[in-house]
């Protein structure tokens, strides 16, 4: 919701709340708990750069940006086990997750209908999971680091870049100064798949505090559920560490830094069987994948607090090696990003925030896998302008326009803006439209389909990628006697105006080219979530996407492997005590085309039903132990691998997967921590 330009709210029905947590990057974070009907004063410590974001338990959430997000919050974090980023978007239906391939194992996200390579992903506003990490990048973030996530459809604002096509996630992860002292988290399945969490903060002083995160998992257990002389799940072993610094001795000036290193091992492939003899030349995959990555922010107030400066910092090293077959891989990227931010207020008047600045980027990639090649070296040097008008906390305009000069492309212009109406403190509506550009990192994005015997085929120069994304944002909060909740109604379209094809249309051809046609992606989706207690809430959602493009020689299809339709419910129920609570999560999907001539599933896959629980126990405050179930219906796309018996044929295909590649697994664990006193 929105405050007036004194920062003041109120709620007509504010007994259905039970506490407002208050939050601003670079001020502490604190709550408000809701005992009456009164009048409440809080007053942040320290200073930031950013809006201030009040949200009330995960009702509509809005922000001074226009931002109409779909926000994970801790309490929809507990309701999965969540080992890392992929997980924590099973109960949103806004994101689907998706396997790359049958062999690997490696996970893959969507939204709009579109690959994930068109949606940004941010850690606290600064570039985050991108270029060569994109298929590593959902498991080098564990679930129990994260404190928030939002997620916002469409081109999103120009301060953070001109990469954003059909979405931006923004990660935030726990604050020394907010955090438990120690926490620690053990997750267990019934296939000996093991996540191991710790994290401790300190505050050394007033101004200086740290935050320690350190995390492994491992699968050691060999599986061969199918048959088929292949693994069901790859052998790996994951290391993790990341370290962050918070300084805030002025009222003036704060400062935040922070390394993170990531090793992970991963092996798969042919192993030896029921029905299958030891194959002389297996088909072994082995990956070795090695992450460090160093960012930090610096912010400066001064005129009264009403003018700011923030600089962000991002500098990382990504790489990746070992093999797919007799095929040698090798990826390398070297990325690093400033961004210079400064925000001041038009005309002596809180209703005109503007915000300008500057941004310098550069990319070095090289990926190789066999005799495939595929090299960028970016500098991109940039500048922008975005201009918010509020107007009595009823609507928001905000306009803005950034130019960025590419070293090999040339001159990219990027305007977007978008407009919030708010009537009153129930419904609100977002309109957006906004131009987006990318250069693709072809082999790494599309690491699924080279698991296979396809010829791989670039019959052009590849140029960036351009589209439009045009969308409105429908919502209402409503209180009935004693239930209460919200429907929220979305309609996205994001047109291409050049595409990277990916064909897979020609059996044994894997070929990439420039759109000469159309490509489109529509999607609508519409959520209800009823609250009828303070133990009892359900959600509701259905999602629509139609995407289709235009393929050489075949004229314009539906893209393959994207579900037209999927259904979620998700009920969540609590004891008055709140030591039990329990989760469960419907997923409905279907169907989707599947492009591989002759395939044993036929054209398009059918629909099929997916099943989540768990269950929550506390018995004591800092302690609780969880226990549930993912995959519970215990559904698996059958035709994992075409000519499995024959991995160096040419039919041999890992990448035509539209469901799911592992069965039902149970599991216990146990979070402890030790709070601050």
């Amino acid at each position: 919701m929105n405050t007036d330009n004194e920062g003041k709210f109120s709620l007509a029905n504010s007994f259905q709340y039970k506490y407002f947590i208050v939050s601003a990057t670079g001020y502490i974070i604190d709550t408000i708990l809701i005992n009456s009907s009164q009048f409440y004063k809080l007053i942040l410590e320290n200073k930031s750069l950013h809006e201030v974001k009040v949200n009330a338990s995960k009702l509509s959430t809005f922000d001074m940006q226009t931002k109409f997000e779909d926000l994970v919050d801790a309490k929809e974090l507990c309701k999965l086990a969540c080992c890392n980023l992929s997980e924590s978007f099973e109960n949103s239906n806004t994101v689907d997750v998706v396997y790359s391939d049958g062999i690997t194992g490696s996970k893959e996200i969507q939204m709009l209908g579109l690959a994930g390579s068109y949606t940004q992903i941010l850690f606290e506003n600064t570039p985050y999971i991108r270029g060569i990490s994109q298929k590593i990048g959902l498991e080098q973030v564990p679930g129990t680091w994260i404190e928030g996530i939002s997620i916002n459809k469409g081109s999103g604002s120009v301060v953070n870049g001109y990469e954003s096509m059909a979405g931006q996630i923004n990660l935030d992860l726990k604050k020394p100064r907010k955090s438990d002292r120690a926490f620690f988290n053990l997750f267990i399945s019934e296939i000996g798949k093991t996540d191991i969490n710790f994290d401790v903060s300190h505050r050394f002083s007033d101004a200086w505090a740290t935050q320690l995160f350190l995390h492994t998992n491992f699968q050691p257990t060999k599986m061969d559920y199918f048959h088929d002389g292949f693994l069901d799940m790859p052998l790996t072993n994951n290391f993790n560490i990341f370290n962050r610094w918070q300084f805030s001795g002025s009222d003036k000036f704060a400062a935040q830094f922070g390394f993170q290193s990531m090793y992970e091992n991963k092996k798969t492939g042919q192993i030896v069987s029921m029905g299958h003899a030891a194959p002389l030349n297996p088909y072994l995959i082995n990956i070795q994948s090695f992450l460090n990555t160093f960012y930090a922010k610096t912010g400066f107030s001064f005129n009264g607090d009403d003018q700011s400066l923030g600089i962000t910092y991002r500098l990382s090293h990504n790489q990746q090696e070992g093999n797919i077959g007799n095929r040698d891989l090798w990826l390398t990227e070297i990325f690093g990003n400033i961004n210079a931010i400064y925000q001041a207020h038009l005309f002596n008047s809180k209703s005109h925030l503007v915000k300008l600045g500057s941004s310098f980027q550069f990319d070095y990639q090289k990926e190789k896998l066999g005799d495939v090649r595929f090299d960028k070296d970016e500098k991109v040097p940039g500048v922008f302008v975005e201009h918010a008008y509020t107007k009595d906390s009823t609507m928001t305009i905000l306009l803005g326009l950034r130019y960025d000069n590419h070293n090999q492309w040339g001159n990219f212009l990027t305007p977007r803006g978008a407009i919030k109406f708010s009537p009153n403190s129930y419904w609100n509506a977002r309109f957006t439209i906004g131009k987006g550009f990318r250069t693709v990192s072809l082999i790494t994005e599309n690491m699924g389909w080279m698991v296979s015997s396809r010829v791989v085929q670039i019959r052009e120069i590849l140029r960036p990628e351009e589209s439009w994304n045009f969308g409105f944002n429908l919502k209402q909060d409503y209180t009935i006697g004693k239930l209460s909740g919200y429907w929220d109604a979305s309609y996205f379209i994001t047109q291409f105006e050049n595409q990277i094809v990916t064909d897979v249309e020609t059996n044994g051809v894997l070929a990439f080219y420039n759109l000469a046609g159309r490509s489109s992606s529509n999607s609508f989706q519409v959520d209800n979530k009823w609250i009828f207690s303070k133990n009892i809430d359900i959600k509701l959602s259905y999602k629509n996407d139609f995407v289709r493009v235009t393929y050489q020689g075949e004229g314009v299809l539906d893209k393959p492997l994207v579900n037209a339709h999927k259904w979620l419910v998700n009920p969540a129920l609590s004891s008055n005590n709140g030591k039990w609570r329990l989760s469960t999560t419907l997923l409905l999907n279907g169907p989707g085309r599947i492009a591989l001539k002759g395939h044993p599933d036929g054209t398009y896959s059918p629909l099929f039903a997916i099943l989540h629980a768990v269950g929550t126990y506390g018995p004591h405050k800092n302690v609780d132990i969880y226990f549930g179930g993912e995959n519970l219906t215990n559904f698996r796309q059958r035709n994992l691998i075409i000519d499995p018996e024959n991995p160096f044929g040419n039919n041999f295909d890992a990448g035509m997967i539209w469901g799911t590649t592992d069965g039902r697994r149970m599991y216990i664990g146990m979070r402890w921590r030790i709070p601050y006193h």
